[in-house]
């Protein structure tokens, strides 16, 4: 827009320079008319010598109409002149202009490279918007994950908790079940005592097996070896009853041990 302005006021300076021109080169021509015209008047002048008023009158005119046409070709001239210098002065304006133009003309390319690069700038900072946002979703989700894993987790600890203190409970009736099998089977009556001894002592005799119509002491034996048998029958129960609950025992304290 700078530049078109200028531009047109270049050209209408350059028209009225031009138009300047041609008004003072008809003015030149005019007066050359004039001069010329005044020497035939003064040629007739003094072919009549004067010999007439009227002779006197047209040149008293033509002198006047003369110096009029002097008055207004120094006026002219003195316009042409300040033209002239008003021209040179704007010649100088728009040397100046152009100057200021040109300086224009390089910050607008700076601005736009600037521009160019604040685009770049812009895209790149979009584009790492972008990731920026892909990572963020991202990190949500993961985080969102993660809080689910974590209540999971408590829950999972809750449970643990729950089910130990349970264990704990159990243990602890098993091992009170223990102690008192335990102390159970460590600590036998007398009577159980003797007949342990008595047991034995009848296996070891290796009694023959009863046959029928026996005596008294056939059927005393037999039915000794009854007991016995059932003796050890629930001996052997109570037995790997203990084991089990040892098994078990240690099973539970390992896994509270793991869970730990």
């Amino acid at each position: 827009m700078v530049t078109l302005t200028l531009g047109k006021r270049w050209e209408e300076k350059m028209n009225e320079i031009a138009n300047l021109k041609v008004a003072k080169h008809e003015l030149k021509e005019e007066i050359n008319e004039l001069r010329t015209e005044l020497e035939n008047c003064k040629k007739r002048a003094e072919d009549a010598e004067f010999s007439n008023q009227e002779t006197q009158i047209l040149y008293k005119t033509v002198c006047e109409e003369l110096a009029s046409y002097k008055k207004d070709n120094s006026d002219k001239t003195k316009n042409i002149l300040k033209y002239q210098q008003d021209t040179t002065n704007q010649s100088i304006a728009i040397e100046q202009l152009r100057s200021s133009l040109s300086s224009l003309q390089l910050k607008l390319d700076e601005i736009s490279n600037s521009n160019t690069l604040k685009d770049k700038l812009i895209s790149d900072l979009k584009e790492e918007i972008q990731i920026g946002d892909r990572v963020r979703a991202k990190l949500e989700q993961e985080r969102d994950h993660w809080q689910e894993e974590h209540e999971k987790k408590c829950r999972e600890v809750e449970l643990i908790t729950k089910s130990r203190d349970h264990c704990e409970k159990h243990i602890a009736i098993l091992v009170k079940d223990k102690d008192r099998l335990l102390s159970r089977r460590e600590e036998p009556s007398t009577v159980l005592s003797q007949k342990h001894a008595y047991y034995d002592y009848v296996e070891s005799q290796q009694l023959p097996e009863p046959k029928p119509n026996n005596s008294w002491g056939n059927v005393e034996n037999l039915r000794l070896k009854n007991l016995l048998d059932e003796e050890k029958k629930l001996n052997k129960e109570k037995e790997q009853q203990i084991e089990k609950l040892q098994k078990e025992n240690w099973n539970l304290i390992n896994r509270l041990r793991n869970k730990k």
